[in-house]
């Protein structure tokens, strides 16, 4: 199982190449849902919301 700091770690630099829009929002989902969803699935919604 891949720690939750690496997690951290992987979704800051993913989220870091987008706007600074997607970065809050990332950040909200990322937090209001206990972060049981990898960064990727994530990143992927998050993507898909803003375009």
């Amino acid at each position: 199982m891949v720690s939750p700091q690496l997690i951290d770690v992987q979704f800051t630099l993913r989220c870091s190449t987008a706007s600074h829009h997607a970065d809050l929002i990332a950040d909200k989902y990322w937090f209001r849902h206990g972060r049981i969803l990898t960064d990727d699935s994530i990143y992927d919604q998050y993507m898909h919301i803003i375009k």
